[in-house]
């Protein structure tokens, strides 16, 4: 008995060793400035018909493969700054540009409880609808495009209308 039980500790002492080096070589996950890709920022407004857009998501998706999209969400004002990943910006280049804005079918805004879920899902089962054209919100479709340029700020407004 003995016997088991001092070989009981010697595998819980060597889990924890295991599991401890896995972690402090892990890091705490996520990505490191090391790991980013050279940033710019990007800002400006979106109006649909000359009025603010508020609660849009703006995504900038760059045109070259390996790298993430850049997204912001706008104000009451139809404001938005691009946020990727924890970082403020967008990578240098050529994006495709799409605006999003779900709402119920009466135009509420989606509740606390659903901003969580999936907003796709939601849209199938009827329960959310797009408001924007599919012309600026299809990332497939979308005619929206923008060229984010290195070393300055960049403003991109854009104004959509419901035909």
């Amino acid at each position: 008995m003995n016997f088991t039980m001092h070989q009981n500790r010697i595998l819980f002492w060597q889990t924890a060793a295991c599991l401890i080096t896995t972690v402090c070589l892990s890091g705490c996950g996520g990505s490191t400035s090391a790991d980013l890709p050279d940033l710019v920022p990007v800002e400006g407004r979106v109006t649909m018909n000359g009025e603010p857009l508020a609660g849009a998501t703006v995504t900038f998706k760059p045109q070259v493969s390996g790298v993430n999209s850049s997204v912001g969400v706008t104000d009451d004002d139809g404001r938005y700054k691009l946020r990727y990943s924890r970082d403020a910006g967008a990578v240098v280049g050529t994006h495709k540009v799409t605006v999003s804005l779900m709402t119920h079918l009466d135009g509420r805004a989606p509740t606390s409880t659903e901003e969580g879920m999936d907003f796709e899902q939601l849209r199938i089962q009827g329960v959310l609808i797009e408001s924007v054209p599919t012309c600026f919100s299809s990332a497939v479709e979308s005619t929206l495009s923008c060229e984010v340029q290195a070393d300055q700020r960049n403003t991109r407004d854009f104004e959509l209308s419901k035909s």
